[in-house]
């Protein structure tokens, strides 16, 4: 990996040969059919995810600040963009997203993926043995008539939820915190998919003989065995009820690290023959109980086929909440937490070059963070991604190699300006609600459907005469 360079450079420099091997039309300029191109447009959804200013607006708006120069000097553009003389309208903007293949999208998020865990790996940034923390979580969308015939609606214990909502699983880096593109499906409805069935055919994507650090979820014979088969090593939590087989076995009190043979239930092998086929899985069973002050102590169940220290073990599946804090960052930073996108396919190519985004980000923090001596994981990603944005303006001015070093210079300060702090203290107070939120009436359908109700009772409920 290049030292100096900013978001934009690194994005060129991992996908432009793909472009001209396998997606050669992405790259033309055409006036007859709209100003971008599709390469352009793939770069200003990431823009999107990572301007101050979110939105079509704001990639339009970043466009013409010059935050897309390097691409457009590499791919050519219309008289508009090269004037930035283009509609501040967005409708433009937004056939042109439309109009991206979905297939191409998601083959171009697996190329950024892999070329930046290479350039890492050969960096020597990222760990020996590829290890990953698995986990899935939930994402809303705009409830719309074509997002409903693919993505149903969850439901609480009262009533319907009224946006459209998809599961995904993801794999992120334990120490980068680079991301694979995710698996997804929908969360509820006649099309549902489970977290284990999308993480299944996660791991299939996954570098070989690498770590899988997973949650209780995931404790379970289809996974490990599939897990198994492909090569990878487990670190896995276990719920009381699984780990009773290792239990009852367990002679001796307290912490417990003996050598264990996984062998699905009874009902596993009854309902799941064609999948575990009598399969299974040479592993460890550890009992740890970690002790904490004012706090209970916590009983840790795990089962892991590697031959690590159990002290290692344990330091690693601590470290399994990184993956909730990334998640965080995803939702909120580089704001997934609710996808406008009126069709399915618009929302699966928002998901995807949105991780697509966040590892351009983590990337850069984790070669910068080399250089400075600082885990990536130490630094704050939203933080990060305003240093992110602050090189790429600086790099659109730069006329030297000295400007340009002392630009990635800067970089490099800011990280160790926006270090996470270290907690010195855990909260011990019990808690509470600081403020009530207004008790509003719940909408359950769209506000169309809101509106003809309202329409239904205006028309019933007719003023009186006098």
């Amino acid at each position: 990996m290049s030292t100096y360079g900013d978001a934009e450079e690194l994005f060129i420099d991992c996908t432009w040969a793909w472009f001209e091997e396998n997606w050669r039309e992405a790259l033309l300029v055409s006036r007859e059919i709209d100003v971008f191109s599709s390469a352009l447009v793939v770069w200003l959804m990431i823009v999107e995810r990572l301007g101050s200013r979110g939105g079509l607006s704001g990639a339009l708006e970043a466009l013409r600040e010059g935050e897309a120069s390097k691409v457009i000097e590499r791919v050519g553009a219309t008289k508009p963009i090269r004037n930035r003389s283009f509609s501040e309208h967005t409708s433009g903007y937004s056939k042109a997203r439309g109009r991206l293949p979905l297939e191409k999208v998601t083959a171009l998020a697996d190329v950024v993926s892999a070329a930046l865990q290479k350039k890492l790996t050969s960096s020597k940034v990222t760990g020996k043995q590829p290890a990953y923390f698995i986990d899935g979580s939930m994402f809303s969308m705009e409830r719309t008539a074509e997002n409903l015939s693919r993505y149903a609606p969850g439901r609480n214990q009262y009533r319907e939820i009224h946006n459209s909502q998809l599961s995904a699983v993801f794999a992120h880096d334990v120490r980068t915190g680079l991301a694979l593109r995710p698996e997804y499906g929908a969360y509820r409805g006649e099309t549902a998919v489970g977290e284990v069935t999308l993480a299944k055919r996660l791991i299939e994507r996954l570098p070989e003989r690498s770590l899988l650090v997973m949650d209780r979820a995931f404790g379970i014979s289809q996974m490990l065995i599939a897990a198994d088969g492909l090569g990878h090593e487990v670190l896995v939590r276990l719920s009381g009820a699984r780990a009773t087989r290792f239990l009852s076995q367990c002679k001796k009190k307290g912490n417990v690290d003996e050598a264990v043979t996984w062998v699905p239930s009874a009902d596993e092998q009854k309902r799941l023959a064609d999948v575990l086929k009598g399969s299974t899985v040479e592993g460890r069973f550890i009992r740890h109980t970690v002790k904490r002050k004012r706090y209970r102590d916590i009983e840790l169940l795990l089962f892991t086929t590697t031959q690590a220290p159990v002290a290692e073990l344990l330091e690693l599946y601590r470290r399994r909440q990184d993956i909730e804090t990334d998640f965080r960052s995803l939702k909120y930073t580089v704001n997934l937490d609710f996808m406008y996108s009126k069709t399915p396919d618009m929302v699966e190519k928002e998901l995807i070059l949105a991780v697509a985004a966040y590892n351009l980000v983590r990337a850069l923090v984790a070669r910068g963070a080399k250089e400075v001596g600082i885990e990536p994981r130490k630094i704050s990603f939203s933080r990060a991604v305003s240093a992110v944005r602050t090189l790429g303006r600086y790099s659109v001015t730069e006329t030297s190699p000295a400007e340009r070093k002392r630009n990635w210079q800067r970089f490099l300060k800011q990280l160790t300006q926006i270090k996470l702090p270290t907690r010195a203290s855990f909260r011990s107070e019990p808690r509470k609600i600081a403020r009530n939120k207004a008790q509003w009436v719940t909408m359950t359908g769209t506000r169309e459907e809101e509106r003809q109700k309202l329409r239904l009772l205006e028309q019933t409920v007719k003023p009186s005469r006098k």
